[in-house]
């Protein structure tokens, strides 16, 4: 049996069909972070400083059960870094 090969336009018709696979699946996860993030961004705009200190240097956290947003305040902007999963290792740098 030879090979398999798709090409672009099939491989792109593929990855995008998984994409919205996976958003019907994960639609309540997806619900739940943006209500977080709506919640975090109320707070955070008040106090920056809210969340705890992050794991990595600059940054803090703020957790949305089981998700952790990482972010860091520049200025007057709250720049989100990164949602992790709790149980996902956590990176060294953003």
């Amino acid at each position: 049996m030879g090979s398999l090969r798709l090409s672009n336009a099939t491989r792109t018709y593929v990855v995008n069909q998984a994409l919205e696979a996976y958003i019907d699946i994960h639609q309540w996860q997806i619900d739940h972070i943006r209500q977080g993030l709506r919640e975090a961004n109320a707070g955070t705009s008040r106090n920056p400083e809210m969340g705890r200190r992050g794991r990595v240097a600059g940054s803090r956290e703020l957790v949305v059960a089981p998700y952790v947003i990482a972010y860091r305040s520049r200025k007057s902007v709250i720049e989100i870094l990164g949602i992790i999963h709790g149980a996902r290792r956590w990176p060294d740098a953003f």
